[in-house]
């Protein structure tokens, strides 16, 4: 849970704590809400899909006497989708019966942060006592995360084998490489005609409706962030055993 400021007009709290240090410590952002162990913020119809494919081949073959050489290869895919709609964050004002004396209604920036430190300190001893907050509010956006890439790697290695009368010498020379790429991506809503759903009330079950409802991807926002990284790899090897 966090403290968060005074609802705007709209009577829809922010996620943003009121606590947080310039070093971004954040002393309002405090333990769980308490609630029974059955509740779950997730929909009915929230979903994690994941599809792994992986394709591996080894050839070994024999190029003479001395020689034999060895190839392998490995290729693989994923993909992971989630479709996510509650927040694991409550977000939570400050009980009047904080404020400090004198304070104006509604009270100035300063006098609320002396309010949400005195309401933290109190959560902190007894994290009922959140309870008492005024407004309780668990935000449900809608989003599409997905995470999806490829990586490939091959290897190849000769080892030779000769015998001496002062002994054996057993050459290896080789090579690898492998490369890998990972790209994020997400649809979420935000901006006009892609809002969020209602909060929910934590002091009010009858408002945790959107438990049921399913989200369509097509209605969020087309605007996506990607982000990538890459990674290459190359060995190369020579060795000898006597």
């Amino acid at each position: 849970m966090e403290i968060v400021g005074l609802p705007p007009a709209s009577g829809i709290l922010g996620t943003a704590g009121v606590l947080v240090k310039p070093d971004n410590s954040d002393y309002g952002f405090l333990s769980y809400y308490p609630l029974p162990r059955t509740f779950n913020y997730s929909s009915n119809n929230d979903y994690r899909r994941s599809d792994f494919e992986s394709v591996n081949a080894e050839l070994t073959a024999k190029i003479s006497d001395n020689w034999t050489s060895r190839v392998n290869f490995n290729w693989n895919k994923r993909r992971d989708a989630q479709k996510l709609t509650g927040l694991g964050q409550v977000s939570v004002t400050v009980p009047t019966s904080y404020y400090p004396a004198g304070a104006t209604t509604p009270p100035s920036t300063a006098d609320y942060a002396t309010a949400a430190s005195a309401f933290a300190a109190a959560i902190l001893a007894d994290p009922n006592q959140v309870l008492n907050a005024p407004i309780a509010q668990l935000a449900r956006r809608k989003r599409l995360q997905e995470d999806f890439g490829y990586g490939r790697a091959w290897q190849a290695e000769a080892v030779g084998n000769y015998s001496f009368a002062w002994g054996k010498i057993k050459p290896l020379v080789g090579a690898y490489y492998s490369d890998s790429i990972a790209y994020s991506r997400q649809h979420q809503s935000g901006g006009t005609g892609f809002a969020n759903f209602a909060p929910w009330d934590m002091k009010n079950p009858a408002t945790w409706i959107t438990r049921l409802i399913s989200i369509q991807t097509r209605f969020l926002s087309p605007r996506t962030r990607v982000q990538s990284l890459a990674t290459r790899q190359a060995t190369p090897l020579l060795t000898a055993h006597f």
